[in-house]
């Protein structure tokens, strides 16, 4: 094979990936178009905000998942999935002090509930029930 058709099978390469990425980031554009307009026609819903945010989450824009976390709490104030997922965003993002506040929110301050508060904010280690190890991954519930 000659070095020109080896840079041309390269040209071609390059190119392809290239349209391949081109097309997810469309596609990530459409969805983010199709959640905010889902915002936008219920903007008291819960769930469009939170699906908003977990998309912004898994693409890696942080500070907008915690800001549209932040506005499904304040549409709903004792909304348990709200407040679990922001509290599930601060931990994931090793902010437990400001996670204990919405988790106060979702378990009651009694034996039970002080210890499944216990169970979320604690460092997860290998005896760690899976129920409690799941509730420390980055995922956005």
């Amino acid at each position: 094979m000659t070095e020109a058709e080896k840079s041309q099978i390269l040209d071609q390469f390059i190119g392809m990936k290239l349209a391949a990425e081109a097309a997810e980031k469309a596609k990530a554009e459409a969805a983010e178009k199709a959640f905010k307009t889902a915002t936008e026609m219920d903007p008291k819903s819960v769930d469009a905000q939170m699906a908003l945010a977990n998309f912004y989450w898994v693409t890696g824009r942080g500070a907008e998942a915690e800001s549209a976390l932040k506005k499904s709490v304040q549409i709903a104030p004792e909304n348990a999935s709200a407040n679990r997922a922001l509290a599930t965003f601060y931990i994931a993002t090793n902010r437990a002090a400001e996670a204990e506040t919405y988790l106060k929110k979702v378990y009651d301050v009694t034996a039970l509930g002080q210890t499944a508060l216990a169970d979320w904010l604690a460092e997860p280690t290998p005896d760690t029930p899976s129920r409690v190890r799941a509730r420390t991954s980055p995922t956005i519930r």
